[in-house]
């Protein structure tokens, strides 16, 4: 038997996907620094939302699309 594998690191920031009302609908996605984050550089903006932007339900977003909105969206 291997040794017993690490726990792995918890991610520095999380992402929330809400639904905005109306027609037609988004995804509402914001991307925040975790409160435990160990990176020195960012804890000075653990809680605060980074970065946000509105997708289309309809998935007709590519992930790269969703990636270039999020970044031209940074706050930091």
């Amino acid at each position: 038997m291997g040794k017993a594998s690490k726990k792995p690191s918890r991610p520095s920031s999380s992402v929330h996907r809400i639904l905005t009302t109306g027609d037609p609908q988004y995804y509402n996605l914001h991307v925040q620094i975790n409160n435990q984050t160990t990176i020195s550089t960012l804890q000075r903006e653990k809680g605060a939302t980074i970065a946000n932007t509105l997708v289309p339900t309809d998935g007709s977003w590519t992930p790269e699309q969703i990636r270039l909105a999020l970044r031209a969206n940074m706050k930091i």
